[in-house]
């Protein structure tokens, strides 16, 4: 579940919305700690990396949109 949340965290980029959507789907709030250290570590490593939240770049590919629509 950690892995998870941190995938999720990079890929969409609402690290906080992936922490809340995974702590719901365990049902427990004993992994909370190691899923936001984990997502801000992976949502970091994406921004510096020059990462695209996934349904913009999704969005820009179907409609030949430009990074600036």
């Amino acid at each position: 579940m950690i892995g998870i949340a941190a995938y999720f965290g990079a890929i969409e980029k609402p690290p906080f919305i992936a922490i809340c959507l995974l702590t719901e789907m365990v049902g427990t709030m004993e992994q909370i700690l190691p899923m936001l250290i984990v997502t801000f570590i992976a949502y970091t490593v994406n921004d510096l990396l020059g990462g695209r939240p996934i349904y913009a770049a999704l969005r820009e590919e179907m409609f030949g949109l430009d990074q600036t629509s």
